[in-house]
């Protein structure tokens, strides 16, 4: 008995959750602005996850229990880090490069009473951190952000009419520069797509007038 164990004293409770940060850092991420070079590795890490999670659960519309339901073979709502990153890679949101120990540091700045178990409970709450921010959502909702490999089923191009190419996002937390050009290229991208949006419904917003 655990509580036999320490003469009958209970646990001193863990450190909080504190999730308040996570809105702002991914409104930065998304964004490019130069404040997504001021976050930690470990909080860019939980960023990039957590963004990644979010269009994972958008995608299949279930819930996170429910996405993660293959991998958990111990209690429930709680993986392995082993486990966990399988599960990433079978949804598509990671690939290779994305290691246990930027998990770890993922996970570490989400969960500060990490002890090797990822705590899906804990994640939930993450997302609806995220999602408290409707801009944040809408962003990540039509972003399309991965940590890593696309779907190889993915078009190349937005559509027929607005012919820009996707552009890959590099998740790795190692490689700022990668990422930073990855953002420059995410932000022309944008606003190509908002110029052709423009130009195609000029023509109808005049009629509507």
């Amino acid at each position: 008995d655990p509580l036999l164990d320490m003469q009958g004293s209970l646990p001193e409770p863990g450190e909080p959750e504190e999730h308040a940060w996570l809105a702002s850092a991914a409104q930065a991420v998304l964004g490019g602005s130069s404040a997504a070079k001021e976050l930690t590795p470990a909080r860019l890490s939980a960023v990039r996850l957590v963004l990644g999670l979010d269009h994972a659960l958008r995608e299949a519309k279930g819930r996170i229990m429910d996405l993660f339901a293959a991998e958990n073979a111990g209690p429930k709502g709680q993986l392995e880090l082993s486990e966990f990153l399988r599960g990433l890679a079978r949804l598509g949101v990671v690939d290779s490069e994305f290691t246990e120990e930027i998990l770890c540091l993922a996970i570490s700045a989400l969960d500060p009473c990490f002890d090797g178990l990822v705590s899906l409970p804990v994640l939930s709450r993450a997302l609806k951190a995220l999602r408290k921010n409707s801009d944040v959502a809408a962003a990540a909702g039509s972003a399309r952000l991965f940590l890593g490999r696309q779907d190889a089923a993915m078009r190349r191009t937005y559509g027929e009419v607005a012919s820009v190419d996707v552009v890959r996002l590099e998740f790795q937390a190692e490689s700022i520069f990668k990422f930073d050009r990855s953002f420059a290229k995410f932000r022309d991208q944008q606003r190509e797509l908002l110029d052709q949006h423009l130009r195609l419904a000029g023509p109808r917003l005049m009629q509507s007038v």
